[in-house]
């Protein structure tokens, strides 16, 4: 790989990561907020008082026993208390009941599977009621006990846990993706070039090579030493300043051939 495409990966490898974590980062900040807006939006009800709720939409609500918030605006019809902490173990009993703007009865249905903690304020659910008409309904709170209140509204929690997980999800692929890509720009390639196929050379030249070319036979063994091949009974060559060759000698004879040569006198 090219310097040119490192240093690519390698800046695109930091562009994700620090993308990834700022926009985790975000989403769960954004998630924070949203739950802190909800729990912010909730209409509540003092202890021992008539409260006025306008409902602008209808449909489904959820009550909940806050054991720890505040009142952002002094209520008139009633002593209340304008911050509240429950100090005990089990949420306070509490008689509430909630009426239309033609002063029916609203039912609350029991259910205390939903909590929240944000913005200062803790409660958790008592029942779930239905809104079938907006505008002004009457929420009375009854009881024994004091330091919490009534909120009425729709689930705080409501999409803040897909917030979160896409925040992780977000964080998770960003360091993945980031680290893979400045890896693999810090990573140096082999840039040797590969060396050139070798020429076959013959033996003389360059020895322990092999003495013939890939696929052919090799040669018959040489003694180093060079000559002519001079066929039987060929006469003698005569090279140009060379003596004259000697004839050859007679034959001796044997014992079974007379001779023509003997001592003198015989």
């Amino acid at each position: 790989m090219s310097s040119g495409k490192r240093r690519g990966r390698l800046i695109a490898g930091i562009v994700v990561l620090v993308a990834g974590i700022v926009g985790a980062l975000g989403l769960w900040l954004g998630a924070n907020a949203r739950l802190d807006a909800a729990v912010d939006g909730l209409a509540r009800g003092p202890v021992g008082c008539d409260t006025v709720l306008d409902f602008d939409d209808t449909g489904d609500y959820v009550v909940f026993i806050e054991t720890k918030g505040s009142l952002d605006v002094s209520r008139g019809d009633c002593a209340a208390d304008a911050s509240v902490d429950w100090a005990g173990d089990e949420l306070p009993a509490a008689n509430v009941t909630l009426s239309n703007p033609d002063g029916d009865a609203v039912e609350i249905t029991s259910d205390d599977g939903i909590d929240y903690d944000a913005g200062g304020s803790q409660g958790s659910s008592i029942g779930t009621v239905t809104i079938e008409q907006a505008g002004d309904h009457l929420l009375r709170v009854e009881s024994d006990e004091e330091g919490f209140y009534v909120s009425i509204g729709h689930n705080p929690n409501d999409g803040v846990a897909l917030m979160r997980i896409g925040a992780l999800a977000l964080l998770v692929a960003g360091i993945v993706v980031g680290v893979a890509l400045i890896m693999t720009g810090r990573r140096r390639g082999d840039t040797t070039a590969p060396a050139p196929a070798a020429a076959w050379v013959p033996t003389a030249a360059a020895p322990g090579w092999p003495q013939s070319p890939p696929g052919f036979p090799a040669p018959p063994p040489t003694t180093g030493v060079t000559g002519v091949v001079v066929p039987p009974n060929a006469p003698p060559v005569q090279r140009p300043g060379a003596p004259l060759p000697l004839p050859p000698l007679p034959s001796r004879p044997t014992s079974e051939e007379p001779t023509r040569w003997g001592p003198p006198g015989k």
